[in-house]
């Protein structure tokens, strides 16, 4: 029970933590940058890194501008998916139980946007990449680890099935004729 609710607090702290990053930055753009404005940092990050205010009404990184309510209906859908899915994670399993946080925070993020704006506010500008908030990058790198995660899995999966004996053996059997079992030592082994 005690392990439970540590990873319930685990999993509010880094989601609230995230919101809370998210949601001071997006009030600092939209205090200090006029829509549409960009706001280039030191000379020589600006080749990389912008700061531009833009209202997205779509889905992250403005893809299907004016799709803002069925988004908002998808944030809180993942929500509750993730507190669902979440209570059924092992403790042990604490890259899973982040990529949730992560994904979680970032949802939460982007809903209050849609529930407060109706849309919410991109500010991060990257090489040529599309704009992009803190929540989306949260998201973003839960759905990562997740995928890391499910991969890592499927590598140890497929490494203990190939250690293991194949065919029905048992590892027990005869070898070259001998049975292995019936020795004590290595060097009964050798000599045998």
């Amino acid at each position: 029970m005690k392990q439970r609710l540590a990873d319930y607090v685990f999993l509010f702290l880094v989601a609230s933590a995230i919101v809370a990053l998210d949601q001071a930055c997006k009030l600092l753009v939209r205090v200090n940058l006029m829509q549409d404005e960009i706001f280039h940092p030191e000379l020589w990050v600006s080749q990389y890194v912008r700061f531009v205010h833009l209202k997205n009404s779509g889905a992250a990184i403005g893809l299907l501008p004016g799709f803002g309510d069925i988004f908002m209906f998808l944030s809180a859908l993942i929500c509750v998916a993730v507190l669902y899915y979440y209570a059924r994670i092992p403790h042990q399993q604490w890259l899973l139980r982040l990529s949730m946080a992560l994904v979680l925070g970032g949802a939460v993020g982007n809903l209050v946007d849609r529930m407060q704006q109706g849309y919410v506010t991109d500010f991060i500008s990257v090489l040529n990449l599309p704009v992009f908030n803190l929540a989306d990058l949260s998201v973003l790198t839960g759905f990562i680890l997740l995928f890391f995660d499910l991969w890592r899995k499927e590598q140890r999966k497929g490494m203990t099935q190939n250690a293991a004996p194949k065919g029905g053996e048992s590892g027990n059997e005869e070898h070259s004729g001998r049975n292995l079992t019936s020795y004590t030592s290595l060097e009964d082994a050798r000599s045998g």
